[in-house]
């Protein structure tokens, strides 16, 4: 409110009471805020300089990280050698856009145990990228007992790099509709592939992180192929992802539980606000999950101190890597993995089955 006034010239004396200040900019934005503000209203300065981009580390919420414990050890620590993982490549999952996915398959399994499925969605500014950087978390995934899906959506190459996504909310959309079509796949051929249907989560970067997003949040089946099927998931895990602001909206509290693990400088999907204005007062990780919250959602955000975007190799930062341990608590926790047959067992639920190699990579 207060900046809108600055804006159009309204006196600060006639706006609300103002909220609790922030805090004051470190010296380092004296500069910064002396260029962007000198022409500003007196009292709009401080407004000003609460936007330099060299203030966010103030402003990172890692203090507030939740922490996740895992309900089903046997699906959170590495239990099946890589040898005992079967590439499966180059499935079509959609005819009309000629879209393919790869599965990663455990094989020390009995001949009757379902298994939770991931799909992984590669980043790339929705202009580039492949589904193939997702092949470690597949490879990952896969040795904790997972079929897991690296797929492709449709990709628009005419977008520049870190385009403003408001320009083009359809192709998001699409990408999530595309993978819509993926997880409908799934669904079609659970019987083949031993998928547990009640038991599917995503998980994405950068792009494949907003298409997560949009999974939980966004409606809309698309053409993509296998019409009539469910395509919802039970969780999302987003490394530096966000909706767009038209979305919040749709956010309802029966949504899938979401988990955004972001970056506290990423400028490309904005942490917050303050990271990239004005394009990020249109999307950023903050408020997403703010929006989440507010609105009744099972919705979780894990900041990194000084780490910047969480979108090269799809996603395997050492930011991410040193909290891998929550993505598979996360996911046994809201896939209901306490409840499944843990991997290589034909009796026992998770809860009370063996557990493997205690590594977790």
């Amino acid at each position: 409110m207060k900046r809108l006034a600055c804006l159009i010239g309204l006196s600060i004396d006639t706006m609300p009471p103002p909220p609790p200040p922030l805090p004051t900019p470190p010296p380092a934005c004296a500069s910064w805020c002396a260029h962007h503000s000198g022409s500003w209203p007196r009292k709009c300065k401080y407004i000003a300089c609460s936007l330099c981009p060299k203030c966010s580390a103030d402003r990172c919420l890692n203090d507030s990280n939740p922490h996740f414990t895992c309900p089903a050890p046997c699906f959170c620590a590495t239990t099946i050698n890589a040898s005992l993982i079967q590439p499966v490549v180059n499935i079509t999952f959609s005819e009309k856009y000629a879209l393919q996915l790869d599965l990663y398959l455990p094989l020390n399994d009995s001949a009757t145990r379902l298994r939770p499925a991931v799909v992984a969605i590669h980043g790339g500014g929705f202009s580039g990228g492949d589904r193939h950087s997702e092949g470690t978390w597949c490879q990952r995934l896969a040795a904790r007992g997972y079929v897991c899906a690296t797929t492709e959506y449709r990709l628009h190459t005419g977008l520049k790099p870190g385009a403003d996504p408001l320009q083009f909310p359809a192709v998001i959309l699409n990408a999530t509709e595309d993978t819509r079509a993926a997880i409908r796949w799934l669904r079609t051929n659970a019987a083949k592939f031993r998928i547990d249907t009640s038991r599917i989560g995503a998980m994405g970067a950068s792009a494949g992180a907003m298409i997560t997003a949009f999974l939980v949040t966004a409606s809309g089946e698309g053409d993509g192929g296998n019409p009539g099927v469910d395509s919802s998931i039970g969780a999302g895990v987003s490394f530096s992802g966000a909706l767009l602001s038209t979305q919040y909206l749709q956010i309802n509290p029966s949504q899938p539980p979401f988990l955004d693990m972001h970056g506290c400088n990423d400028r490309i999907v904005p942490y917050s606000s303050s990271m990239r204005p004005p394009l990020s007062y249109l999307y950023n990780g903050v408020s997403t999950h703010q929006e989440m919250i507010k609105r009744g959602a099972n919705a979780s955000l894990i900041s990194f101190p000084n780490a910047a975007h969480i979108g090269e190799a799809g996603g395997m930062s050492a930011a991410v890597n040193a909290h891998a341990d929550q993505i598979w608590a996360f996911f046994a926790q809201h896939l209901n993995l306490s409840k499944a047959v843990c991997p290589g067992d034909d009796s026992e639920p998770a809860a009370f089955g063996r557990l493997g190699a205690a590594n977790v990579s």
